[in-house]
């Protein structure tokens, strides 16, 4: 986020625009090659392919810098950057032990 906030406000006037897409987890054939379940994630979490691309599609055409499809993603994704750093890591550490990597 920090690359594309700034990337974004260098381009700022010049008539080209960036938009980061945080889907959340989306069930895709990436997922299932990733080791990762469908049950990993809460459903209230989980957007289809279908309509992240959507979502996503309307925010660069209404010139939005960050996309995050969903209520509930919305949510994870401002604590995740309110909380400090190393606990954010340890989450996403934690919910990462034991798959095959």
């Amino acid at each position: 986020m920090s690359l594309a906030e700034s990337v974004a406000s260098e381009l700022k006037g010049t008539g080209v625009t960036m938009t980061v897409l945080c889907p959340g987890p989306v069930p895709t054939e990436f997922q299932t090659r990733a080791g990762i379940s469908d049950r990993t994630f809460p459903p209230l979490l989980t957007r289809s392919p279908v309509r992240v691309a959507r979502d996503g599609y309307r925010g660069l055409k209404e010139g939005r810098r960050m996309v995050v499809p969903g209520s509930a993603n919305k949510v994870v994704a401002a604590l995740a950057r309110l909380m400090p750093r190393g606990i954010v890591l340890d989450v996403a550490a934690t919910r990462q032990e034991g798959r095959d990597r």
